[in-house]
């Protein structure tokens, strides 16, 4: 499994970010295919976390097809983006 670096350092499953004067809520999305974990994605929504993921794995987009807001189609296969368990969080290997 594997989670993407911009994950705040204290490894709590959502955070914000103040951009320009607004606050944008960031969670964490597990992507699942086939009933398995493949990645944990920050993002601001299901579809942002499943987008990030297929796009850092070279998918074309124009080949995506969406079938919910929280689950796409490429290749054959269907991934889902769902909201990560509240006990999945980083742990600081420098504190542990």
């Amino acid at each position: 499994m594997k989670r993407r670096a911009d994950v705040p350092a204290d490894g709590h499953d959502s955070f914000s970010k103040l951009v320009r004067g607004h606050v944008k809520v960031r969670r964490s999305y597990e992507i699942r295919s086939a009933g398995e974990l493949l990645a944990i994605e920050d993002a601001r929504s299901a579809q942002e976390a499943l987008l990030l993921y297929l796009r850092a794995h070279g998918c074309p987009e124009e080949e995506f097809v969406t079938l919910r807001p929280d689950v796409i189609a490429w290749g054959g296969s269907v991934f889902r983006a769902v909201l990560a368990s509240s006990h999945l969080h980083v742990v600081d290997r420098k504190s542990a």
